[in-house]
């Protein structure tokens, strides 16, 4: 299985790849909500995991636009937080 992480904090990145490595799932990375939508029509993932609070793009817009693309519309998406609230 191949899994999208997005996280614009690359030791969380570094972190979530290697523990999905050592299950053996695929990964590919990216640094924000742009790189994510640009990666997601070359990598075609089977899940997202997707942090919320990124410069730029945040995981809810990210979201909300992989949402509006049919061919993306059924991926699903974990959206991923530091924040405690």
């Amino acid at each position: 299985h191949r899994v999208l992480v997005v996280d614009d904090i690359a030791d969380n990145l570094i972190l979530l790849q290697t523990v999905l490595e050592s299950e053996g799932y695929l990964v590919e990375t990216a640094q924000s909500g742009k790189a994510a939508l640009d990666k997601l029509e070359t990598v075609e993932p089977d899940i997202v995991l997707l942090d919320i609070m990124m410069p730029g793009l945040n995981g809810y817009e990210v979201t909300r636009r992989v949402r509006e693309n049919e061919r993306f519309a059924s991926v699903p998406i974990v959206l991923l937080t530091a924040h405690d609230e």
